[in-house]
């Protein structure tokens, strides 16, 4: 494979995030909705605990999605380059140092190192997001039993 093709695949995957995303958002206004619901009615309980452990799951997750998603269009804006990939890298360091976003230590890291790094943001929104969705099973499971 080359890099072309791993930096496009890269962005690819990344790109899957929005739909993470989307599924979270929709926990986190069930979530809303239910604790709402729920305080009018009986006041704070550890069920509305747990649910705002989902809101505070939702609100991590959508900040993930945001890094997950700003790294899939650098990534895809990569591919898309006529350079090659090292300069293209080189010249995003420069970019986002300029823009305060990159600490100059992190400039400079390899391709292989930002592929995990981007990855591992990507498996945490997803962590998030199951995290999201335990909760309410584990409510329902333990009201069964």
């Amino acid at each position: 494979m080359n890099d072309r093709d791993e930096t496009r695949i890269l962005a690819a995957l990344l790109a899957q995030g929005s739909s993470i995303h989307l599924f979270s958002c929709a926990m986190s206004i069930a979530a809303m909705l239910l604790f709402f619901a729920s305080a009018s009615f009986r006041g704070i309980g550890y069920g509305n605990i747990l649910v705002l452990a989902m809101l505070l799951l939702g609100v991590v997750e959508t900040v993930m999605a945001f890094r997950v998603g700003f790294d899939a269009r650098l990534f895809g804006d990569i591919a898309q380059g006529t350079r090659d990939r090292a300069e293209e890298l080189d010249a995003m360091d420069e970019t986002l140092w300029h823009l305060g976003l990159l600490p100059m230590k992190k400039a400079g890291r390899s391709f292989a190192a930002r592929r995990k790094g981007a990855v591992r943001l990507l498996k945490v929104q997803a962590g998030c997001a199951l995290g999201q969705c335990t909760i309410p099973i584990g409510i329902g499971l333990f009201c069964l039993f």
